[in-house]
């Protein structure tokens, strides 16, 4: 009779512990997922960051060329000069 008594509270608490322990794993598993989100995230915005900071620099380093200041190369003045030579360049191949 205490072998039963016992058993079965032996039972209810490894119950109990058992779906404790499954809502830690779930609760665990959400926040990793959350954490990853995130960190995908970050990453992301990182490299947008540093997209948008090289097309700031290009678009600074354009302004000097055109205004005389810089060069981009010996062939070219600017990024316009040089992209627009290029379409005449292969418009009129095309032709």
């Amino acid at each position: 009779m205490v072998y039963l008594q016992k058993k079965s509270e032996y039972d209810r608490v490894m119950v109990g512990t058992e779906n404790e322990s499954a809502s830690i794993t779930s609760e665990l598993k959400k926040l990793k997922d959350d954490v990853y989100g995130t960190d995908t995230k970050i990453q992301i915005l990182k490299y947008k960051t540093e997209v948008i900071d090289a097309k700031v620099q290009r678009l600074n380093d354009e302004a000097e060329y055109l205004k005389g200041s810089k060069s981009l190369s010996k062939e070219y003045k600017s990024y316009t000069e040089m992209l627009t030579t290029r379409v005449c360049t292969i418009i009129t191949t095309n032709r």
